[in-house]
């Protein structure tokens, strides 16, 4: 199997994707199971993509007083731009060259 820019932009779509349902399953274990191995296995994975957001989850957070954590939200909705992004990029390279 040769490795072509195709195949490397499918992978980053099919990883976001991933990512994102990921982080859904790191959210719905924070409130079933929120002292379980699971929740500290996923939250490995998960805190490198929400902790960029964190600073804008808290100022919505102080702003607002609801006491939830948007940054997963945020990065849920940051990694659905990925694909759009991607292929409008890889549409761009091909036209290109």
């Amino acid at each position: 199997m040769r490795l072509t820019p195709f195949r490397i932009f499918q992978a980053l779509i099919t990883f976001s994707y991933v990512m994102s349902m990921v982080i859904l399953v790191y959210c719905i274990v924070t409130w079933v199971a929120p002292r379980s191995r699971l929740r500290n296995w996923l939250e490995v994975l998960v805190m490198p993509f929400c902790l960029p957001f964190a600073p804008l989850a808290m100022w919505i957070r102080r702003k607002t007083g609801i006491p939830v954590d948007f940054s997963c939200w945020f990065a849920i909705v940051a990694l659905r731009f990925i694909p759009d992004i991607l292929w409008r990029v890889y549409l761009l390279l091909v036209r290109v060259f």
